[in-house]
């Protein structure tokens, strides 16, 4: 099974998208700010991260350059609510591996 975590900021998504993940065979771990998020990658080292919103901690960007400090090979793929080409290429140079605008738990399947 591999495990995934989601730094998602809203409690309601985050619990929908674990419980979709777990019926497609996979483990998720929450995280509602990017500290924690940190301390789970480093510990557990999973096969992928998903960041979405504005949680406490550093900003997506630098959020997505620890992430990857952190466990080096994890996928990091992250929901933007609008796509904003500034913000996507600070994502996409600070590591990120896939970003997803607008999109439905189906479509994170694909990147993970």
């Amino acid at each position: 099974m591999e495990h995934v975590i989601l730094v998602l900021d809203e409690p309601t998504e985050a619990a929908t998208t674990v419980a979709f993940l777990a019926e497609r065979g996979y483990s998720a771990e929450t995280a509602s700010d990017g500290y924690r998020a940190v301390e789970l990658a480093a510990r557990m080292s999973p096969a992928a991260i998903v960041v979405r919103g504005a949680f406490r901690g550093p900003g997506p960007p630098d959020l997505v350059a620890r992430l990857k400090g952190a466990c080096a090979g994890t996928r990091v793929v992250v929901l933007l609510d609008e796509p904003d080409p500034a913000v996507a290429a600070g994502l996409v140079l600070a590591g990120a591996d896939a970003l997803l605008a607008n999109a439905g738990p189906e479509f994170l399947l694909w990147t993970l």
